[in-house]
């Protein structure tokens, strides 16, 4: 059975783990490896303290989705940015609706929030997923990640 909660910072590693797992095995055949490795980077301590110090942001919602005691599904928003900041779930869950209610718990938190839409950057391999959401593309760009690499993005809304 799978649940749903708000992530708290014990669960830092396991976040960063289901990001990284994700992107490295479902976005190789849109980007190059050296983007999979800037976009998703390493778990290590220096990381693990950065996700710490984010989810005590109380404008920062992150939920998971697990099982058994494991995540496997991760969406975070950003209230006052109005801005769905990530949704990763592990490839070996793919197809089972956790995405899909994922993202319908953090629209259905930011409602309750007051915001009247949200804007989020999608990757090339999950644009198809948000469309189908209900979100529209407003333009395309190209992302600068930390180690100058360019990746190629969507920006899109959905207005509730």
């Amino acid at each position: 059975m799978i649940s749903y909660r708000i992530a708290v910072s014990a669960d830092a590693e396991a976040l960063l783990h289901t990001r990284r797992e994700t992107v490295i095995n479902n976005a190789a055949e849109k980007y190059p490896r050296a983007v999979l490795e800037s976009w998703a980077a390493k778990t290590d301590a220096e990381t693990i303290s950065q996700e710490i110090e984010a989810l005590k942001n109380p404008d920062r919602i992150t939920i998971v989705a697990e099982t058994e005691g494991k995540i496997i599904g991760i969406c975070t928003v950003g209230i006052s940015e109005g801005l769905l900041k990530q949704c990763y779930v592990l490839p070996e869950y793919n197809g089972l609706g956790i995405a899909r209610e994922l993202v319908k718990r953090i629209e259905a938190i930011s409602q309750e929030n007051g915001l009247k839409s949200l804007q989020l950057s999608s990757s090339l391999i999950a644009l198809e997923f948000y469309k189908k959401q209900g979100y529209s593309e407003l333009n395309s760009y190209d992302y600068e990640l930390e180690n100058g690499l360019k990746m190629p993005c969507v920006m899109m809304e959905k207005v509730f």
